[in-house]
C-alpha cells in the first residue's frame, strides 16, 4: 500500500523547488548567512589595517598592504589628556585608550575613545573604563576589545562606541593585564601576570574557552599564529600552546633554569620565534619554530620589528636592518639619543622612535626621509625602555590605514596626518 506525503512534508518540498528555482534565476544570489560581530574579520582590517599593540598577531608591527608613505602633512591634533595608547586604525575610525587626566585631577581615568581618522573628530563620546592605572586595546572580527589592568575584558561596536559584552578575566583585586589581547580567527588571547595564566576568550560573546596556568611570571603580551600561542617570558622560558584547548605543545626553559621575566615581547617572523634577554643587555635569539632549536642571536635593547625576511633590531640608539636567511646586517642608522625603538613597517618605511623625535626610514637602505618633533626639550640619554610610556599607564605604539599615520605626540595628544 502506498502511504501519501503527508501535507507538512508537501508544503516543504513545494517551498523547496520553490527557493531553487529563484536561486537560480538570473541576477538572484544566495545570501550569505551573516556570522556575529568578532567571530570573522571584516574586509577593512585584512589589509592596510593596524589592529592593535605592534600592528597583528604575530606582533610583528608591519602592516600588510600600507599605502601611507612620507612626507606627510599634518590633518589634525586632539589633546586627550596626559597618556595616549598605540592607536588602533581600521578604515576611517580611529580608536585609543587614553588616561583622561590632566595629571593634576586626582587620576587615572582610563577611557577609550573612537574618532574620525580623516578629521580627528568624535564619533561617539568616551567610554569610561577604569580609574585604576592601565588598559590597552584591539580590534578583530568588526569589534574594538578594551582590557583593564585588573581583568576587565570589554567588546564594543566599533560604530557607535555601544558595549557589546564584558567580562571578568580574574578575581577582583588581581591584576596586571599590562598587554592588550589579541585577535585571531575569532578568539581573544591574553595573559595575565598574577598567578601568570593564559587565557582565550571567545570574541563574539566573552565567554572563556580555557585557562591555563605557567609556571614563569611576568607581564608578557602573547602572541598567536596557525602553530598555536606563543607565551614568551624574556630569552629564558617559552610556552607554545594548543589554540583551542590551551593544552602545552611545547615548553622550552634555558639552563640553567627560569627566572622572573622582565616583559620582553617576542616576535614571530621568517619562521622563527624572536625572544630576547632583559635590556639594556639582552640579546635577541632566533627560535626554529618547527623544531624549537635555537639560531641565530644578536644585541638588542628593544623589541624587534620584521617584514619581508628582514628584521629590524635596535640596540644602543643604533637601528639594524638585518637579513634572516643569512644574518647578514644589511644597513645601519644612528639615532640622536641614547634609545630607539623600532615602532611600526609600512610601505616600505621603518617608523622609529626615540628621545623626542620620530624618524622614518627608507627600508632599503635606512636613510632618514621624514622627521616629526614628539616632544619639545632635550632627548633624553642612557637606556630607555621602548614598551614603557613613560607613565606607565599604556603601552605605547603608532599606526596607519588608508594612506594616513597617527601618532601619539607630547603630553596625551594625539595627531593625524595625510601621505
Amino acid at each position: 500500500m502506498r502511504h501519501r506525503p503527508s501535507a507538512r512534508l508537501r508544503s516543504s518540498v513545494t517551498a523547496a523547488v520553490a527557493l531553487a528555482a529563484l536561486l537560480a534565476a538570473p541576477g538572484v544570489a544566495p545570501q550569505a548567512a551573516t556570522a556575529p560581530p568578532g567571530r570573522t574579520a571584516t574586509a577593512a582590517e585584512t589589509t592596510d589595517a593596524t589592529l592593535g599593540y605592534r600592528v597583528d598577531p604575530a606582533r610583528s608591527s608591519a602592516v600588510a598592504g600600507a599605502t601611507a608613505t612620507p612626507p606627510y602633512r599634518k590633518l589634525w591634533s586632539r589633546d586627550l589628556g596626559s597618556a595616549v595608547s598605540a592607536p588602533v586604525a581600521v578604515g576611517d575610525r580611529l580608536f585609543a585608550v587614553v588616561n583622561a587626566d590632566q595629571g593634576d585631577e586626582g587620576g587615572p581615568r582610563m577611557r577609550l575613545v573612537g574618532l574620525d581618522a580623516r578629521t580627528g573628530r568624535n564619533l561617539w563620546s568616551a567610554k569610561h573604563l577604569t580609574d585604576r592605572p592601565g588598559a590597552s586595546l584591539s580590534y578583530g572580527g568588526g569589534l574594538v576589545y578594551t582590557q583593564t589592568m585588573d581583568g576587565v575584558l570589554t567588546a564594543w561596536d566599533p560604530a557607535t562606541g555601544a558595549r557589546r559584552w564584558s567580562v571578568r578575566l580574574n578575581a577582583p583585586g588581581s591584576h596586571w593585564f599590562h598587554y592588550p589581547p589579541v585577535w585571531y580567527r575569532g578568539v581573544l588571547y591574553t595573559h595575565s601576570a598574577h598567578a601568570s595564566t593564559a587565557m582565550a576568550v571567545r570574541a563574539s560573546d566573552g565567554h572563556i574557552l580555557w585557562r591555563t596556568p605557567l609556571a614563569n611570571v611576568g607581564q608578557v603580551p602573547v602572541a598567536v599564529n596557525g602553530q598555536g600561542v606563543w607565551v614568551v617570558f624574556d630569552d629564558v622560558e617559552y610556552y607554545l600552546l594548543d589554540r583551542a584547548t590551551g593544552r602545552t605543545l611545547r615548553h622550552y626553559v634555558k639552563p640553567p633554569g627560569r627566572s622572573g621575566s622582565s616583559g620582553s615581547p617576542a616576535v614571530l617572523g621568517g619562521g622563527r620565534l624572536w625572544m630576547r634577554g632583559p635590556s639594556p643587555d639582552g640579546t635577541l635569539t632566533g627560535v626554529d619554530r618547527a623544531t624549537g632549536e635555537p639560531g641565530p642571536a644578536m644585541a638588542a635593547d628593544g623589541t624587534p620589528a620584521y617584514a619581508g625576511n628582514r628584521l629590524f633590531v635596535a640596540k644602543d640608539g643604533v637601528v639594524r636592518a638585518v637579513d634572516t636567511r643569512t644574518n647578514r646586517t644589511l644597513w645601519t642608522y644612528r639615532g640622536t639619543s641614547g634609545g630607539i625603538g623600532v615602532r611600526l613597517v609600512a610601505a616600505g618605511h621603518v617608523y622609529a622612535t626615540g628621545g623626542d623625535w620620530l624618524r622614518v626610514l627608507r627600508a632599503s637602505d635606512g636613510r632618514v626621509v621624514w622627521s616629526l618633533r614628539l616632544a619639545p626639550g632635550d632627548a633624553p640619554s642612557g637606556f630607555w625602555n621602548g614598551e614603557d610610556d613613560g607613565t606607565g599607564w599604556v603601552v605605547p605604539g603608532l599606526a596607519t590605514a588608508k594612506g594616513r599615520l597617527f601618532v601619539p605626540v607630547a603630553n596625551g595628544a594625539l595627531a593625524g596626518y595625510a601621505s
